[in-house]
């Protein structure tokens, strides 16, 4: 069955489409990321480094947010073929309850994450952060 689930879930059609929407707008999103060899003498880095950095926590966000949802997807399946065994039901909670706290930490960084970078901007524009 372990073996089994990545392919069934390759071959799905709106998984598959849901991967390439992901995968579309991070490429089309880091496009626009000035690449760190194109800073001239004078330009200043934080305006490079910046949206780089934003980038990387954006694809990263989402590979971590796809990691969890599938194995709380996968230790849901594992849950519900437990038939009736104890220890396989047991395993299967807690990757469920495991998966769940990824969610929440993975959430909870991100809205961190994007607060301290919005005060970061506010403080280098020279207004003060609410």
């Amino acid at each position: 069955m372990n073996n089994f689930l990545p392919v069934v879930l390759v071959g799905y059609e709106p998984y598959t489409k849901c991967m390439q929407n992901i995968f579309a707008a991070s490429i089309a999103h880091a496009a626009n990321v000035t690449p760190l060899g194109t800073i001239k003498p004078g330009q200043d880095p934080t305006k490079i480094v910046g949206p780089l950095l934003g980038q990387v926590i954006y694809v990263l966000t989402w590979v971590a947010g796809f990691l969890a949802v599938f194995y709380l997807i996968r230790s849901g399946i594992l849950y519900i073929t437990s038939a009736g065994d104890p220890d396989k039901a047991k395993a299967a909670r807690s990757g469920i309850l495991n998966a769940v706290i990824g969610i929440i930490v993975i959430v909870a960084a991100y809205l961190i994450i994007n607060k301290a970078i919005g005060i970061g901007t506010l403080i280098s524009s020279g207004a003060t952060p609410s």
